[in-house]
């Protein structure tokens, strides 16, 4: 019989790698929910990280970084992404790129992002935290949380795409989402 955590799960994370390793766990984990193992019913669910930036109140800075706090929540039914993909690099300006993310979810209630590499994936989620806040300063995300649904690949020797598994480069993908407040992870339901 399957179980749900009691309270909501929440990850702190500080640092690049500890992203990456924190969001392959995520997906090792979503991979699970999903799965049809012996007796389960495969669910038509997708984990979905809410990423906010940690205050100096929240935690301590690590090694002169800022963490970022990624809540888990069940997303299902998810609308598909509109205009074309917001691409991030290593030295993208993450103030732009949350502009970026915060005008197409004002567009189109959703926005895709893609990168190479463990800093971009940071990057990432970093500017989706940011992006929240201004949505929130202008009064756009009342009753709403700014959700990411991610995918990391691999590019095989042919060009082709893998699933990424553990180590070498990849690529990250996160479509971000207005969704509407829901029970988080162990809170009983989606």
């Amino acid at each position: 019989a399957a179980t749900r955590p009691r309270e909501a799960v929440t990850l702190e994370v500080f640092g690049t790698n500890a992203m990456k390793a924190a969001v392959q766990s995520v997906l090792a984990a979503e991979a699970a929910l999903v799965s049809n193992g012996p007796g389960l019913q495969r669910l038509p669910q997708r984990l979905a990280l809410v990423p906010r930036r940690l205050s100096d109140a929240d935690a301590d800075e690590v090694g002169g970084r800022r963490g970022l706090e990624l809540r888990l929540r069940l997303t299902e039914g998810l609308p598909p992404v509109g205009q074309g993909e917001i691409t991030v690099a290593n030295k993208t300006n993450i103030g732009k790129l949350a502009g970026s993310i915060a005008k197409r979810i004002r567009a189109d209630g959703a926005a895709s992002v893609r990168g190479a590499g463990a800093v971009a994936l940071r990057h990432s989620l970093k500017a989706t935290a940011i992006a929240s806040g201004y949505l929130e300063e202008r009064g756009e995300l009342t009753g709403h949380d700014l959700a990411a649904v991610v995918k990391l690949e691999v590019p095989d020797e042919k060009g082709k795409e893998a699933e990424h598994r553990s180590k070498g480069p990849f690529e990250s993908m996160l479509t971000v989402y207005r969704l509407a407040h829901a029970a988080d992870l162990g809170d009983g339901g989606a």
